[in-house]
């Protein structure tokens, strides 16, 4: 198998790793990644269309790594909103005494 081939392969385990939000193995291909990178000479003409579909691949990858950042920072986002103190909201009962409702940290429901 050439250093191509191989870079192929691991394009590829690295893009199933995305998908599936495998982090401990996108950890694991990054180190594989750069020492396959640095085994890369430089390419003959041969290797060029080759070398063209790594890149293809490789902004594949880029964009579903991209999507995938985006999604964690909107969970971090409502998780943060959702350890926030309830606004609450100032009101009159029957009698025109003024009162607080809204939700109390305590009130607050879990959702997995």
């Amino acid at each position: 198998m050439t250093p191509i081939d191989m870079i192929a392969d691991l394009l590829e385990r690295e893009y199933q790793a995305l998908r599936h939000s495998d982090f401990e193995a996108l950890r694991a291909l990054t180190d594989e990644k750069e020492q396959l990178v640095a085994r890369l000479q430089l390419p003959s003409e041969a290797d060029r269309e080759a070398l063209d579909g790594l890149r293809s691949k490789a902004r594949r990858n880029d964009r579903l790594l991209a999507a995938v950042e985006k999604g964690l920072e909107s969970a971090r986002v409502s998780l943060k909103r959702l350890r926030e103190p309830a606004a609450a909201l100032d009101t009159y009962t029957q009698r025109g005494e003024r009162t607080r409702i809204g939700a109390t940290p305590s009130a607050l429901t879990r959702r997995a």
